[in-house]
């Protein structure tokens, strides 16, 4: 079971319960949804990746395989999953990374094969868990303020709707 204590912009404080201390772990997030729009497809976006021996607690500072990058969906984007596993392994792991057509160099090696590194056989699937991410106005200060990158609006902006005032009535 994976459990998310607190964030901060180095990345949450992890605990695994039921490690085994002999083996070596690594937790992967990614954003399954990540749209690439020069390709014209989405794509699994590495979140961040880290790698520790059998301790049940995780902390932000050790470990780095991929620095973290908090979830970011894009306005107009839809739903995005974001996907978290928690992998055993006893090799040194090696990511199944590439690049993008067209995306901003901060994503540069971060599109996993995870169907690739899971048919691995040394590599086993310890578990996993997801949630779903959007869009909300907290997310644009994300773009800017710390991914420093422009930020992007897929589809037509509409206006918001209005409130409703009571079941019948809208302002």
């Amino acid at each position: 079971m994976i459990l998310a204590d607190t964030a901060d912009w180095l990345g949450p404080q992890v605990r695994a319960i039921g490690l085994d201390a002999e083996k070596s772990y690594s937790l992967l997030a990614m954003d399954v949804d990540f749209p690439i729009e020069k390709e014209m497809r989405r794509a699994p976006l590495l979140l961040w990746a880290k790698t520790f021996g059998g301790r049940n607690t995780i902390s932000p500072e050790e470990g780095d395989l991929m620095g973290y990058i908090p979830p970011h969906p894009a306005r107009g984007s839809d739903t995005h999953r974001i996907l978290i596993v928690l992998l055993e392994h006893d090799i040194t792991l090696k990511l199944p990374l590439k690049t993008a057509a067209g995306l901003a160099p901060l994503y540069d090696q971060r599109i996993i094969e995870l169907r690739r590194l899971l048919s691995r056989s040394e590599v086993k699937l310890f578990g996993y868990n997801f949630f779903r991410s959007c869009w909300t106005a907290q997310t644009s200060p994300l773009w800017t303020d710390v991914l420093k990158v422009p930020e992007p609006i897929y589809g037509e902006l509409l206006p918001e709707k209005p409130k409703p005032v009571s079941k019948y009535l809208y302002n």
